[in-house]
């Protein structure tokens, strides 16, 4: 049995195929921060490119403190809910509380 991943643009552009046999897909876990504090968000989410590539804005929020969540709009149109911990260090984030005042 295969499967067909809907694939960002990003990995299309690494060439990767959108194809997968059963046995080499797993669930997704996210990572704990404390022990991967060595990655740049940049290099987990954007394969490397900067965030100003990859974060087009932040179009809102909910929540309060380090609890909150934002939603982002990506550079390929897509719009995820992110922890704060994920967007902190964005230059949108800061656009973004800027404007909310």
């Amino acid at each position: 049995t295969t499967f067909e991943l809907d694939l960002s643009p990003e990995l299309w552009a690494c060439g990767l195929h959108p194809r997968f046999h059963a046995s080499k897909l797993h669930p997704c876990i996210p990572n704990d921060d404390i022990h991967f504090l060595a990655q740049s968000q940049d290099e987990v989410l954007g394969f490397g490119m900067p965030d100003s590539t990859i974060v087009s804005s932040i179009q809102a929020h909910k929540g309060k403190g380090k609890d909150a969540m934002f939603l982002v709009q990506w550079s390929t149109g897509q719009e995820t809910w992110e922890p704060y911990p994920v967007v902190q260090q964005l230059t949108p984030l800061s656009d973004y509380l800027e404007a909310a005042g």
